[in-house]
């Protein structure tokens, strides 16, 4: 009899165990395209993104730093994409905003906040490639913020308003 409980509590646990994982399913490691590449040191292009802190980083400097590369449809020009870019996780932490939400602006003023548990968990990334090619001002670049809304896209339908193009600066939100 006890061995009889024992298998009914195993059984138990993994009815729960595959419900609760059917439900919520966990976001993927981040894959990462590449890992540093060398610094093309300063001068190299012009400053391009600004962060808390006062550092700046120019196009080459942004490519150079690990990225990840995935599709995502841009909900604005309703186009499905594979982009390239360095994920804002990365990029909180190099700013010293890992972990509070972050607020990224745009050239035109427009920013949006993306909270900690999206970019930390999911790989966000400050994309400045789409299918492999620098991005023109028509497909919202040079620099766009991307959600992975194709890998999840439970999580990430209705955020098209966080889709931050032509964005320039990261900070930490008010």
């Amino acid at each position: 009899m006890p061995g009889l409980v024992a298998i009914l509590a195993v059984l138990l646990a993994a009815v729960g165990v595959a419900f609760w994982s059917a439900r919520s399913p966990a976001p993927a490691p981040f894959v990462y395209l590449h890992g540093q590449l060398s610094d093309p040191g300063r001068g190299s292009d012009e400053v391009v993104f600004r962060m808390s802190g006062g550092r700046t980083f120019t196009l080459a400097q942004l490519r150079a730093l690990p990225a990840v590369q995935y599709r995502a449809t841009q909900p604005q020009l309703k186009r499905s994409v594979v982009y390239t870019g360095v994920p804002l996780r990365d990029l909180s932490g190099l700013a010293g905003l890992a972990g509070r939400s972050l607020r990224v602006e745009a050239d035109d003023q427009f920013g949006a906040t993306i909270a900690p548990q999206d970019y930390q968990t999911y790989p966000v990334m400050l994309a400045y490639l789409a299918d492999g090619q620098p991005m023109t001002a028509t497909q919202k670049g040079p620099l766009q913020v991307v959600f992975p809304n194709e890998q999840y896209p439970r999580r990430f339908s209705n955020n098209g308003s966080q889709w931050v193009w032509f964005a320039n600066g990261l900070d930490a939100a008010p």
